[in-house]
């Protein structure tokens, strides 16, 4: 329907310089034949009507010199919001579009980052649709030493780094670097943080006790249990005790009370002596006295025998009642025999009833063989050594074994259990290497002779280094669960593999980096994309932005994509807009035509990210999507993937709900 235009429809001058934009009339809205002389009253002067045009044709020209002003201002207007953003203070959020940057001291940032410096020396980048990795931190000294694009990890430094006590589960090393400490540098706990020394030449010096578990064993490859320590004391060996030749078992007092030669001579240095020879002869020798003294230091028994012997030979001790003792050598089982027997001393084959205890101060031995397990014992505090260091081993009361000086095992040697025998293993360079826990006492050290308390581990279990702590390049510090949550490379970087918790922060969030207690500062992924993002302030919630202030912020210059300037003066656009098109269809209908407005109703197509915009409209170009006033960027943020559809380019889950969609279009 035409609605004809009389001074009744349209009020004075509703047709003036001021409602008709630049070329809103040109011949191509008007077809041809489209005015004749049906469409006019026969009572229309043509010259009025020739006045008439000619004055709407001055009123268009005045209005687009009207809007060529309001241009001008447009522009006044974005140079100076430009000016206040300069130094400005934001007292709410600030967004950023889908791989936009923020350049602080940077005319030049990295893509999808916050980049400080020039040159660059901060990246905090983070990941976009295109790239969804994730974020990342980056420091560098400021001399074109970083790319937010070329690390692999979350947090990088390029130099070094100066933290405080570093807290972790458990320190795992990926490689076989071992763990380090200087020359003489020591590991302990922190009540004795020298528990453990570790010389230049790989010699490990225990300052304090070292305990075994109960029945704990020590020894090598071949027999692991060579010597056990039971949990009263008693160090019990599986096979020989072999000294040096020459060498001495004695004590303090006297440490070369019995030397044993390199032949296996021994020598009793204390109440027996013989220097001489002894000859018997006769069937029976008496000496009935209370003390016997004997001149000649050498007694023998069975001077007489010949051949293969068959019959036993040595001391007869009389015990009256308790029957008698037999200390001798007993043919049946070719061993000196000390052994409580009924047989008579006029036998020349004694039967042992069990074996006598013997209670010798020195004894000196080629090899010491146990046949049960009583085990070896010396008395409270007592020695074992040799004859330059009688003290070498010692034996408390409560089984604790101190060792005078280094203990030494061959290269590559081990000292374990009977389970596991190779519990620690020392390789010829020094390096000793513990398939499992290794325990002190509480507030025990580990160390060196120079730093005895080099570590120290207390009671609760927390471990004091004295000085720095090494890994080999590429090593990793972590739990049982996940071995390599610290990873250090061999240029100092650090890679974190869940979250950073710091100025106190005991529970960051996971894969992401908490400061303070209670978190105000928190760099994570975003909870809704997987994208990185940043939250300052109260930071217990997550948040749907890549940056998120939680209060005032003050920056410099603010540089950013895709904000339109304009977005601010949107109710005077659709105002101005909406004038036009009542304009343009007065005109129309002056013309006999009715022209369709180009702002429709927008539904929604097929998901919450797509909309129908009822025209046919094909050509990205002559498209303009904004939301909340932010302008998108043609084909990165939206699409038109069918005539008359606009397809926001994120999935609909990251849209927040409730967020204003505006779609303008040109025919």
């Amino acid at each position: 329907m035409v609605t004809q235009v009389t001074s009744t429809v349209m009020g004075s001058n509703a047709i003036s310089a001021n409602n008709i934009a630049d070329n809103a009339i040109v011949s191509r809205h008007i077809g041809d034949n489209v005015i004749l002389a049906r469409h006019v009253e026969n009572s229309v002067d043509p010259g009025i009507v020739q006045a008439n045009l000619n004055s709407t044709t001055a009123n268009v020209n005045s209005v687009a010199a009207n809007v060529n002003t309001v241009a001008a201002n447009v522009n006044t207007v974005q140079d100076n919001v430009a000016g206040i953003l300069d130094g400005a203070t934001f007292s709410g959020p600030i967004l950023l579009g889908e791989s936009s940057s923020l350049g602080v001291s940077n005319v030049n940032p990295e893509v999808s980052s916050v980049t400080i410096g020039s040159p660059a020396n901060v990246i905090i980048q983070y990941g976009t649709s295109a790239n969804p990795v994730g974020g990342n931190v980056i420091i560098g000294e400021g001399n074109d030493d970083i790319s937010g694009s070329a690390t692999a990890f979350r947090l990088d430094v390029r130099g070094t780094a100066n933290t405080g006590a570093i807290t972790a589960t458990t320190i795992a090393l990926s490689a076989d670097g071992g763990v380090q400490v200087p020359n003489d540098g020591n590991i302990g706990s922190a009540g004795a943080t020298d528990a453990m020394q570790i010389s230049s030449g790989g010699i490990v010096t225990f300052k304090d006790d070292i305990k075994l578990k109960n029945d704990g064993t020590i020894g090598s490859a071949g027999s692991a249990g060579a010597i056990t320590i039971a949990s009263d004391g008693i160090v019990t060996f599986v096979d020989d005790i072999k000294i040096k030749d020459s060498g001495t078992i004695g004590s303090a007092t006297t440490p070369g009370a019995i030397t044993v030669a390199g032949d296996g001579a021994i020598t009793i240095a204390d109440d027996l002596t013989i220097t001489g020879n002894l000859t018997v002869s006769g069937d029976t020798v008496s000496q009935d006295v209370t003390d016997l003294t004997v001149e000649d230091r050498i007694i023998l028994a069975a001077k007489n025998a010949s051949g293969s012997p068959s019959l036993d030979t040595g001391l007869m001790v009389s015990r009256g009642a308790q029957g008698n003792v037999f200390i001798g050598y007993d043919e049946s089982v070719n061993k000196v025999v000390l052994a409580h027997t009924s047989s008579p001393h006029t036998n020349t084959s004694i039967s042992a009833t069990s074996a006598a205890n013997l209670d010798a101060r020195h004894i000196t031995a080629e090899s010491l063989v146990l046949s049960g397990d009583a085990g070896v014992l010396v008395p409270n505090d007592g020695n074992i050594g040799s004859a330059g260091s009688t003290a070498a081993i010692q034996i408390a009361s409560d089984g604790v074994v101190t060792f005078a000086d280094d203990i030494k095992i061959k290269d590559g040697g081990t000292i374990g259990s009977a389970t596991t025998a190779g519990a620690i293993t020392i390789a010829s360079d020094g390096i000793v290497t513990f398939v499992d826990d290794i325990k002190v006492k509480n507030d025990g050290t580990i160390g060196s002779a120079g730093s005895a308390g080099a570590i120290t581990i207390a009671s609760d279990g927390i471990v004091t280094f004295v000085d720095d702590i090494k890994i080999k390049d590429g090593g990793t510090i972590g739990s049982a669960t996940t071995a390599g949550a610290v990873t250090i490379a061999s240029d100092g970087d650090i890679a974190l593999a869940g979250g950073l918790g710091i100025a106190g922060n005991t529970a960051p969030v996971a894969s992401a980096l908490s400061l303070g207690t209670p978190a105000n500062v928190v760099l994570r992924t975003h909870a809704a994309s997987g994208k990185a993002n940043i939250i300052v302030g109260d930071a217990t919630a997550t948040s749907p932005y890549n940056l998120d202030v939680r209060g005032t912020a003050n920056v410099g210059v603010f540089t950013t994509q895709g904000v339109d300037p304009l977005a601010n003066d949107l109710a005077t656009y659709n105002r101005l807009n909406a004038n036009l098109n009542v304009v343009q269809d007065n005109v129309t209908a002056i013309a006999g035509t009715t022209l369709s407005p180009a702002t429709n109703v927008v539904t929604s197509v097929a998901g919450a990210n797509a909309y129908g915009i009822g025209a046919a409209v094909s050509a990205i170009a002559r498209t303009r999507v904004s939301l909340s006033g932010i302008n998108q960027l043609p084909t990165t943020d939206y699409v038109v993937p069918s005539s008359g559809v606009i397809q926001l380019t994120d999935p609909d889950t990251s849209i927040p709900a409730g967020i204003p969609i505006h779609i303008n279009y040109w025919n």
